[in-house]
């Protein structure tokens, strides 16, 4: 279990100038399948997702951030009534927006839409390897307290 760490201060991280966040309520129908299929595929050729089959639900939220109208960054997430929670599905930023403060202010979002639906926590996981988004997620204030194990037939 790794040890809870006080999140960085929000000033601490300065995303880049002129982003937008945007709340999505439902992707089903919207352009933002595409873009959340090209980060599945990047993370997949990175070694960086454990399945080939990404987790685009139709039903799923996002939050969004936006530099000129183009999407450089999403949080998908499931909306769990009954365990009072957000479940992460993809969490991506294209690579030249990395190291921005693209990913902070996404988090940011999620954590205030959160607390406004009134939910308990917010669960995600990331491939073991990804060892970039486990040291974003500790610096976020996030916990690493599970393994998932899996067996391939």
């Amino acid at each position: 279990m790794t040890e809870h760490k006080e999140p960085m201060p929000l000033d601490a991280v300065r995303a880049p100038t002129g982003m937008e966040i945007e709340h999505v309520d439902h992707m089903g129908g919207t352009s933002l399948i595409g873009f959340v299929a090209e980060g599945w595929v990047d993370l997949l050729r990175a070694g960086l997702v454990a399945d080939t089959v990404p987790l685009i639900y139709w039903d799923d939220r996002a939050v969004v951030a936006y530099d000129a109208g183009r999407p450089i960054g999403i949080i998908t997430y499931a909306k769990a009534d009954w365990l009072q929670c957000a479940n992460i599905h993809l969490g991506y930023v294209v690579p030249e927006h990395r190291g921005h403060g693209v990913y902070r202010a996404l988090w940011e979002a999620l954590v205030a839409k959160c607390r406004e639906l009134k939910l308990r926590e917010i669960n995600g996981s990331t491939h073991v390897d990804n060892t970039a988004m486990r040291s974003v997620a500790a610096r976020l204030g996030r916990v690493e307290h599970s393994i998932n194990l899996v067996f391939k037939l």
